[in-house]
């Protein structure tokens, strides 16, 4: 076998490696796009109908009308409530990680203190554990603060549980800024609130957006502390508003493929714009630690 055919094997093998990939990751999407636009009699159908026999738009409709949303008829569409209180905690999470995640990395990053190998370490073993294991603390202690059953509940536990991880990504990001550029600002009398301002935060940018798209993932879809914490339809975000398709005596595929699709296409390309900042800040936080 030659040079050239083994290499051009390899390139087939490589090329039929990505194809698959990408299938076996957009297939639960793909599918989700056919269901939205099947009448629901072909949902259920054996063998499973791939492509819509009589395609309709009346899915999108029933969802973002309020008729039989969920089974249950309602006068308006919920879903405008629901994407409104998603939005305004998801909002709220990545703003305060950002704020805090930033202060955090930098002062590990720049000051030894005793302890900051110890907070270190606290860090990276809370990423151990699993949201379930502390979710009855948590609700004890929301109920206790008077935080239960309230969108600033969620705000807090969200900004919570990412912030370890967003200040490791920080700190990562923070160290690869020359110490040599602060204190040629400060030795010409610049404060050092003014160097983190002037200098520091402008040349973190990366490591700064990487934390609010870490954030932003982490929050807008979680369902587990949300479904224990928030009652009542008022407050309900969309993973909640989504389980509501799910009932005792039936799942409405169609109205739930609809649903995710139509949020779908705005956070896809949100994503997309914000794809290279997140990559370099995830490589800037692993290559220097």
């Amino acid at each position: 076998m030659t040079e050239i055919t083994r290499k051009t094997m390899g390139g087939v093998l490589v090329a039929l490696g990505a194809v698959i990939i990408f299938l076996v990751i957009w297939f639960p999407m793909l599918w989700a796009v056919s269901t939205s636009f099947k009448p629901k009699n072909e949902v259920y159908k054996v063998p499973p109908v791939w492509i819509p026999q009589r395609p309709t738009l009346e899915m999108y409709r029933r969802v973002w009308t309020g008729r039989s949303v969920g089974g249950v008829t309602e006068q308006g569409s919920p879903w405008g409530r629901y994407i409104t209180n998603s939005l305004i905690v998801t909002g709220a999470t990545v703003i305060f990680t950002m704020i805090l995640a930033t202060f955090a990395g930098y002062g590990l990053a720049r000051f030894k203190f005793p302890g900051r190998t110890l907070i270190f370490i606290l860090f990276i073993a809370s990423q151990m554990f699993p949201g379930p294991m502390v979710m009855v603390p948590i609700y004890a202690i929301m109920v206790k603060l008077g935080l239960y059953n309230t969108l600033a509940g969620l705000i807090v536990i969200y900004t919570a549980s990412v912030l370890p991880f967003t200040t490791l990504i920080s700190v990562g990001g923070l160290r690869n800024i020359p110490h040599e550029l602060e204190e040629s600002a400060m030795i010409d009398g610049c404060s050092r609130m003014g160097v983190f301002f002037r200098i520091v935060l402008p040349l973190s940018k990366i490591a700064v957006i990487t934390t609010g798209i870490f954030a932003f993932l982490m929050s807008f879809g979680e369902y587990a502390f949300a479904v224990v914490l928030i009652t009542g339809s008022k407050r309900l975000t969309v993973p909640l508003g989504l389980a509501w398709y799910i009932t005792a005596f039936d799942i409405y595929w169609n109205e739930i493929s609809a649903t995710i699709i139509t949020i779908a296409i705005p956070l896809v390309f949100i994503f997309l714009a914000a794809q290279k900042h997140f990559t370099k800040g995830i490589v800037a936080g692993s290559l220097k630690g």
